[in-house]
């Protein structure tokens, strides 16, 4: 809007606005002077001061390994409420233990590691990164395959002198079964009929399973003549070589569980990726597919771990994300936004939501199931609510075209009932921050020795820190710190422009006066007389305000006197890099 011409002083009390850095210097929006025209390292407190922005320390002494690089954090708690932090190191999963300061692998990938997505249930977490063989899933204990592969051969019978009679035949199948998580493969192929009999036994024999997870086979066989195949019985997996199991049971005896067939509990498919849990199951894509598990129909066996082949969409494009939402299953292409609507199998439908609604990654999305942001492959960034889609990036949408939507992470912090943040990184070296309660931005952060992401997980009981993560070290946000591992930060903060004077006229600019916390160091004040660009001009001369009554303990006021004829100015205030987290309450601008 137009600039107001003050006829008073120009007093600022509340800086509300924030970071508005898209807007012609001579415009302050909603006339509101308070605006920053550009900053560094400093951050808009929730009481709406200004302050050094929060520093990054240790999170524990325990350091990844020479060349590892935290990509990703994850936590989850497990169902004896045992919490589990995870970090993606890039070639490694790691599991780390504040209380004992250690980090610990607990899988490498076999080949080159992309970003893992996660998604636990219970107390197993799986988790894949789109690379063939890389999905699997841990208990905080053992690692494993995600799913099992049924098995490739079929079993072969013999006849000896037994108890059985069949009028028409048996037929026999086999699982492989891991009976610490209680799951089982899809059934390999029937054995050859035996055929009516008279006072047998059946001895049944199938190859090992390889999987190092399977520890037992089970065997299925219908009933005499019938085409459904029960449970009949145990072995042990031998590890090598072939395994038997005697049949002397009646039809009377067989179990109720019957053999999943036809794919129905096969393992996810191969490079499976954007793993996400959603109305009782697992999903994930591959290119333009999206595949999910089975749910309630999965009987026999871990639902998680039963993908059917019959169980998928198609989209135009690649999947670039799954997020779980509050309207469905949002589904992200590079360009579009689809919905996959529906509780089960039989209500399940996709359908488009948004053109030219695109992100590049799933580290473009954060937030939850009433309200997530993204970063569109346009450089948009965006609030996404059941009832509305709009713009939140637009007051720095300048500063935001600079970052690359294939590497943007954005990172929602909920740490107090005042502090809760969106956080968009360049995944290189700096981030933007934006209360989630008013949306005020505030100014770049740059990372001393950079970041590759940035993670808001739970640390202990109750307690969510944002971790930042880089080569080598982990950090995690600290209020109270104001350094980057031990390293300090200089900071400052650009106003205006403020329009002193209509055309052609000039007024004279007698007085800056600051209030601000008690620190060590005061502010450096800089002006731009009649420019909007080029150095600042500091200001030498100050003394206190008011001059007679002497420095205040607690909120230091300071007069910065300029004593020149303009028609507007832009005022920069910087602090050298120091461990002090010295807020700015007021700014005063006196003209005559």
């Amino acid at each position: 809007m137009p600039p107001t011409i003050p006829t008073e002083p120009i007093y600022i009390s509340n800086f509300s606005i924030g970071l508005w850095s898209n807007r012609s210097p001579f415009s302050l929006p909603g006339g509101n002077p308070s605006a920053l025209l550009d900053g560094l390292n400093c951050e808009i407190t929730p009481q709406h001061t200004i302050k050094r922005r929060a520093g990054y320390n240790s999170l524990l002494t325990a350091t990844l390994s020479g060349g590892e690089v935290a990509q990703r954090f994850f936590s989850f708690r497990q169902l004896d409420d045992v919490l589990r932090l995870v970090v993606d190191a890039t070639n490694t999963l790691k599991a780390i233990d504040i209380a004992a300061e250690t980090i610990t692998t607990f899988y490498t990938p076999s080949t080159a590691s992309t970003p893992f997505s996660f998604a636990p249930v219970g107390s197993m977490l799986y988790f894949a990164n789109g690379k063939t063989g890389e999905e699997q899933k841990w208990d905080g204990t053992n690692q494993t395959r995600w799913g099992i592969v049924a098995p490739t051969d079929t079993p072969t019978t013999a006849q000896t002198a037994g108890t059985l009679t069949a009028a028409r035949g048996y037929e026999y199948r086999f699982v492989y079964k891991n009976t610490s998580t209680g799951h089982i493969s899809t059934a390999s192929t029937a054995s050859a009929c035996t055929n009516p009999f008279t006072s047998k036994t059946i001895t049944v024999t199938g190859n090992f399973g390889s999987d190092g997870q399977v520890d037992q086979i089970e065997v299925y066989r219908n009933a005499d003549g019938g085409g459904i195949f029960f449970k009949l019985g145990t072995v042990t997996n031998p590890g090598s070589g072939t395994w038997d199991f005697v049949d002397q049971i009646e039809d009377s005896a067989l179990g109720t569980l019957k053999a999943p067939l036809a794919g129905l509990n096969d393992p996810p498919t191969d490079a499976i990726d954007n793993v996400v849990f959603h109305v009782g199951r697992m999903w994930g894509s591959v290119d333009n597919i999206v595949y999910y598990s089975g749910g309630g129909e999965i009987l026999n066996g871990v639902p998680e771990e039963a993908w059917s082949a019959l169980n998928f969409f198609n989209f135009p494009g690649k999947v670039t994300a799954l997020f779980p939402f509050a309207v469905g299953l949002l589904v992200f292409t590079e360009s579009d936004l689809f919905v996959i609507r529906g509780i089960d199998q039989t209500s399940f439908f996709a359908m488009p939501w948004q053109k030219r609604l695109g992100i590049g990654s799933n580290r473009a999305i954060a937030g939850t199931e009433d309200r997530a942001f993204i970063f569109t492959t346009e450089r948009e960034l965006l609030s996404i609510a059941p009832e509305e889609i709009r713009e939140v990036g637009l007051p720095i949408s300048d500063r935001l075209a600079a970052i690359a939507p294939s590497s943007v992470e954005l990172t929602l912090h909920r740490d107090e009932a005042t502090d809760n943040n969106l956080y968009v990184s360049d995944g290189n070296s700096f981030f933007y921050k934006m209360a989630l309660v008013d949306e005020v931005w505030s100014p770049r952060a740059n990372i001393i020795g950079g970041l590759r992401t940035l993670g808001s997980v739970e640390t202990s009981a109750g307690n969510f820190d944002l971790l930042l993560g880089r080569a080598t070290t982990i950090l995690k946000r600290s209020t109270t710190v104001f350094t980057d591992n031990g390293t300090a930060y200089a900071m400052n903060m650009s106003f205006g422009s403020f329009v002193i004077a209509p055309p052609a006229q000039l007024r004279e600019i007698e007085l800056i006066i600051l209030e601000r916390s008690s620190g060590n160091t005061d502010y450096s004040v800089g002006v731009r007389l009649n420019e909007v660009g080029l150095e600042y001009k500091l200001l030498l001369d100050k003394v206190d305000d008011p001059p007679l009554l002497g420095s205040s303990e607690t909120a230091r006021s300071l007069r910065y006197f300029v004593r020149q004829m303009a028609r507007h100015l832009q005022v920069q205030l910087s602090l050298p890099a120091e461990d002090n987290g010295t807020q700015l309450y007021s700014l005063t601008l006196v003209v005559k």
